[in-house]
């Protein structure tokens, strides 16, 4: 299977504190030979500090692989997600969340799955494996609200 650009979806609200260390990752990450990536980073309408320093980010590098986009008023991460997909140029789309619970370097584990079984989709789980043992499994499978 040939995969020539992979399409990094960033949705962000409020994560001033790990979106630049998110974006660092992402930079550093070595997809395999002749395959490309874009990063799409799409800002919430965070109240904090998010939107400048993506801006921030994006301006020091000044790399092509790097997209932002302020949404005009907060609509959710789905919206978020949505916007950045039709930004999207890759032939296959991956999610990165900018809070930093999940490790982007995963991202490779996702490719070779691609490869190694010639599929069109690949979903992971930080579920599947013991590097995520201690995560409060009921949280994320229970709706809040339900739970009071």
């Amino acid at each position: 299977m040939i995969i020539n650009r992979l399409s990094i979806l960033v949705p962000a609200y409020n994560e001033e504190k790990t979106i630049a260390e998110v974006l660092k990752k992402l930079l550093d990450l070595k997809l395999p030979d002749g395959m490309e990536k874009e990063v799409i980073i799409v800002n919430d309408c965070s109240k904090d500090g998010t939107g400048k320093v993506i801006k921030e980010f994006i301006e020091l590098h000044q790399l092509s692989i790097f997209t932002g986009y302020d949404q005009p008023k907060n609509q959710g991460k789905g919206a978020a997600l949505h916007k950045a997909i039709a930004l999207a140029t890759g032939d296959y789309i991956v999610i990165q969340d900018a809070d930093l619970e999940l490790d982007p370097n995963d991202i490779l584990a996702l490719l070779k799955g691609l490869e190694q079984n010639n599929s069109t989709v690949i979903y992971g789980s930080r579920f599947l494996n013991d590097t995520h043992k201690g995560t409060n499994f009921l949280w994320h499978i229970v709706d809040r609200k339900s739970t009071r």
